[in-house]
Parts: structure tokens; C-alpha cells; sequence
């Protein structure tokens, strides 16, 4: 029996620590505001598939602020969750493939980038870059796995990528599958002396029978002429594992300069759009007045398989524009009230297009303030017509008020 009171002395002394653990959050959390939606109009249902993450910070208390989760309109702060959870939390934003891991969990394995993924009714397809060697000399290659929905059976193969220049990082930014070939959208990053990043967007085809790249298309390229410069930034797809023959970016110019204490500048002088096609090679420029705004940065916008969602702001209303990417025509414009702020560079509106909805959620975040914190408006609408489908307001409830700043740092749909 001696032999293991050392062990029965760590185990006590764990269960005595979880059970602190869990007591301290327990009390810690109930003292905080519980918040909810509470609406204003239409349908409850429409925000279930909403997940905000973000804190709470005690007025006047350093240091104090929580963090907390809000999904199914329920709130959970950090010192409610278990040990797991806790441990887990780094793999909390995989929304985007959270269906797929509980449908096919052996195929999903040690796979996790959602823009690696590519679905239809028949195939899901993987294809995920590893890089392999050290800074002096890099080697990369594609993982690919391709999964036979009906038979439920699936082949994973290697294929080295060729490279005509070193490179300091390459990352997959979307995959489609076109026939029995697929394309691999990728960003790679170069090695640099100088305040000008070279980068280029490549797009792979591999032939699926073969196994091998068959092509490599350079579509995009940064480019630097004495103090200009014209950068691309790839907008957000609505889907992104779904079928999509384009591949959208903004192309915007940078002109360097200096302000009057002598700091240099980047000033933008203009944008466009360019849709390119991965079936044909091919691409659509869309101009758009709202694109060459300097504040505006395709960071915010949405494409899917047959339009643009444009997305601009001011300190009052955000804006969305919908271009249809064949006839380059614009086809609907919409508005949405944001909730003013007392300093407007602490107005916090975040926005995602899918499910066929538009999500906002808008909130003044400033701080120090002269007046209580108002509430957070969240608003869902139908991307085709407008119309609000959900209207309310992020409020803690009755009895749970106190002193405090909320904020949003994220927002996903389910």
C-alpha cells in the first residue's frame, strides 16, 4: 500500500484543485451580465446560427475584462467553461468545417483550413500545401485527398511543387474542381530587402488521373514603379468549399508619401475588381465609385458564383452593393443603419454575407465614456431584396446590469 500513496495524494490533490477551479468560476461568472437579443422585429430563429465572441471589461477595474461566447443566444464566459473547453478554444473558429469533421470524421483527420476544402453533391476534395526544409532552402508540396461521397471511400496523394524562385511563405487561398482537374489558388510571399513586399497569386491544375501539375498560371503580381505601387488584396468568398468558376480581387493603386511632420505615407488613388475565370483563364474588371474610396478595402466585401457584394461604411450607415460579375452591371444597392458612437474610430460593425442572408451586428465601443454603454444592434436581412428579416438589440438581462464595456472582437455564422 505504501507504494502508491504518493499517487493517491496527486490524485486528491488534482480533484481538490478542479473542484476549486470549477467553484471560483462559478461564483466569478455569476456576478458578470448575462446578455441576450432581445427583438425588435421579425423572426428569433434567424440568429441562431450566430457566434460572437468578445469581452467584458469592469469599468475602472485593471485588467478585469472576460472573455465570452454567445451562440443559440446564450452567453458563456470564460470562467464557465471546463478544462476541455478551455483547451480546445484554439480550434473554436472552424465553423466552416465543423459539419464535415461530424459527417466524415476519419476522412477529416489533421485537416482543418476551411479554404483547403472543396465540396459538391458527389466529391469532396482537400488540398493543403506543406513546407518542408529551412529558411536557406524551402521545399514545398500539395496534400491532396479526394473523398467519393457515395462509395465513402478516399485516396490521398503527394505532388512536389516546382519553383522557379525561393519563396518565404505560400499559403492556399481556394480550391475548385473543373472536370477531372484541380485548381489550387495560392499566395506566395517573397524575400525582401526593401519596404515593398513581392508577392504573387498563382493558380495550380492538377490533373487528377496523372497526379501531376499540368499548369501554373501566374494571375495576380504586386508591382512597384519609383512611389507607386499596385497591390491585390482577394475578397471573402460566401462559400468558399463551394463550386465557384471565379476567383475574385481587388486590384488598388498606393501612391507613397509624407505628412507634415515628415512620416511617410501610403495615399490610395484608386480600385477595381477583378473577377478571374478559372474555367477559361480569362478575367472581368468591374469598377465600381465606391471601390476608389480611400477608406474602402476589399477585406469587407463577398463574391460568390455570379456576383460581388460591395461593402462600404461611414460613420452612420453601411452600405452593399451587388455587382453581377458577367454583365459587370450593378444590380441592387441596400443600406443599413450602424449605431453612432462618441468617438466614431470606436464604432464597431461587423458584417457577413451567407446563407442567402446579410448579418450586422453594429455597436459603440468607445471608452472612457460620459454616458452608459448603449445596446448592440444586430440586424438580418434577405441578400436578394433587402427586406429585414431580424431586428434587436444586445442587452444584459434585468438584474445583471453592471458598469462595464462590451465588446465584439468576432463574428461567424454556422
Amino acid at each position: 500500500m505504501k507504494q502508491y500513496w504518493k499517487t493517491l495524494v496527486i490524485v486528491l490533490a488534482v480533484l481538490l484543485s478542479i473542484g476549486s477551479f470549477y467553484v471560483k468560476n462559478a461564483v466569478s461568472a455569476s456576478s458578470l451580465p448575462q446578455f441576450t437579443f432581445v427583438k425588435e422585429s421579425g423572426d428569433e430563429s434567424e440568429i441562431m446560427p450566430i457566434v460572437l465572441e468578445g469581452s467584458f471589461d469592469r469599468s475602472g477595474h485593471f485588467g478585469s475584462a472576460e472573455s465570452l461566447h454567445i451562440s443559440n443566444n446564450r452567453i458563456q464566459y470564460s470562467s464557465e467553461q471546463s478544462f476541455f473547453e478551455q483547451i480546445t478554444e484554439r480550434y473554436r473558429h472552424i465553423y466552416g468545417i465543423r459539419d464535415l469533421q461530424e459527417k466524415y470524421p476519419s476522412f477529416m483527420r489533421g485537416k482543418w483550413d476551411p479554404a483547403s476544402f472543396y465540396e459538391d453533391k458527389d466529391v469532396l476534395a482537400y488540398a493543403a500545401i506543406k513546407e518542408e526544409g529551412n529558411s536557406e532552402k524551402k521545399e514545398y508540396s500539395f496534400n491532396i485527398s479526394l473523398l467519393d461521397k457515395k462509395k465513402g471511400e478516399w485516396n490521398d496523394f503527394k505532388i512536389e511543387i516546382p519553383l522557379k524562385k525561393s519563396i518565404l511563405f505560400m499559403s492556399e487561398v481556394d480550391v475548385q474542381l473543373i472536370g477531372r482537374t484541380l485548381k489550387v489558388v495560392t499566395e506566395q510571399d517573397f524575400y525582401t530587402n526593401s519596404d515593398f513586399q513581392p508577392k504573387e497569386v498563382h493558380v495550380y491544375s492538377i490533373d487528377l488521373s496523372s497526379k501531376k501539375i499540368i499548369a501554373d498560371n501566374l494571375i495576380f503580381k504586386n508591382e512597384k514603379a519609383g512611389s507607386s505601387f499596385i497591390n491585390y488584396q482577394k475578397l471573402n468568398e460566401i462559400n468558399i468549399r463551394n463550386p465557384n468558376q471565379y476567383v475574385v480581387y481587388e486590384k488598388y493603386h498606393l501612391e507613397e508619401g509624407t505628412d507634415s511632420y515628415g512620416n511617410k505615407t501610403m495615399d490610395k488613388q484608386s480600385g477595381e475588381l477583378i473577377a478571374y475565370n478559372l474555367e477559361t483563364g480569362k478575367q472581368e474588371t468591374i469598377q465600381a465609385g465606391t471601390i476608389n474610396d480611400s477608406s474602402y478595402t476589399g477585406y469587407e466585401s463577398f463574391y460568390d458564383n455570379s456576383s460581388i457584394y460591395v461593402i462600404n461604411r461611414d460613420t452612420e450607415k453601411l452600405e452593399i452593393e451587388t455587382h453581377d460579375i458577367k454583365s459587370k452591371q450593378l444590380t441592387n444597392t441596400f443600406e443599413f443603419p450602424t449605431v453612432p458612437s462618441q468617438m466614431p474610430e470606436d464604432t464597431n460593425t461587423r458584417v457577413i454575407i451567407k446563407n442567402n442572408r446579410i448579418y450586422l451586428y453594429s455597436a459603440d465601443e468607445s471608452y472612457p465614456r460620459q454616458t452608459q454603454q448603449p445596446p448592440g444592434l444586430l440586424v438580418v436581412s434577405d441578400l436578394m431584396t433587402g427586406k429585414k428579416l431580424y431586428k434587436g438589440k444586445l442587452v444584459a438581462k434585468k438584474g445583471t446590469e453592471i458598469e462595464g464595456i462590451l465588446r465584439i472582437h468576432y463574428m461567424e455564422i454556422k
